[in-house]
């Protein structure tokens, strides 16, 4: 980062870094671009340093620098190491169960990758205030009944299934990558929701109509078959 600071205050560039909500940590509503950072997590403790340096130089006139938060995202080409990625929909998609973390029936944010992208541009864009963060619009519903949706819009029957906390704890003791994502599972067991009223409002983007998002990452996996 510090680096990137450098770069940026010789060269006048100014900084738009893409981030995500780890650095709020286990919310007790929805997350606003206000929202404290008290998260206590290695990779949100990271998270929040990194913008902190960035904001720091900013305050210090260094540089013009501002962050664009996006929740779990998804949409064609999101992998299957994604939450809501192509495991998921290909599980739902064939009438089998969709395993996932966390509890299923818990509504949480969803970011569409395009949207992330137009964010970015309209940040970068942006002549107004720097030296903050914007969220990304997105979609909320539960695995649950994003899952039903896709039943009723192709007649299948998959069921959602979240893994135990015990069981991700337990496979994360021997498996460094489970570990991690048993470490950030918080996000699963709450809900997890981001509000982005104030940057649709400033920076003048909407999320792109959930149905229709749906289909799109729907239809690039059945594509793939």
């Amino acid at each position: 980062m510090q680096f990137a600071i450098a770069a940026a205050s010789a060269s006048g560039a100014r900084i738009v870094v893409m981030g995500n909500l780890y650095p709020y940590g286990s919310p007790s509503g929805a997350m606003t671009e206000h929202s404290p950072e008290t998260t206590t997590e290695t990779k949100g403790l990271v998270r929040r340093a990194g913008w902190a340096k960035l904001r720091a130089a900013h305050d210090a006139g260094r540089i013009q620098a501002v962050e664009v938060r996006a929740s779990d995202y998804f949409g064609p080409g999101a992998t299957g190491t994604a939450h809501l990625g192509e495991s998921f929909f290909t599980a739902v998609g064939r009438s089998k169960t969709a395993h996932v973390v966390g509890k299923p029936q818990l509504p949480h944010s969803w970011t569409y990758l395009p949207d992330i992208v137009t964010t970015l541009i309209a940040a970068a864009d942006d002549t107004g205030d720097w030296g903050r963060i914007w969220h990304v619009p997105s979609g909320t519903f539960s695995r649950v009944d994003i899952a039903e949706q896709l039943n009723v819009q192709y007649g299948s029957q998959g069921k959602v299934s979240g893994y135990p906390q015990w069981l991700l704890r337990s496979l994360g003791l021997a498996n460094p990558m489970m570990h991690e994502v048993w470490a950030s599972s918080y996000q699963f067991v709450v809900p997890f929701v981001i509000d982005s009223a104030e940057t649709q409002r400033e920076l003048g983007v909407a999320a792109t109509p959930w149905h229709e998002a749906l289909l799109a990452t729907a239809e690039s996996y059945r594509s793939k078959k």
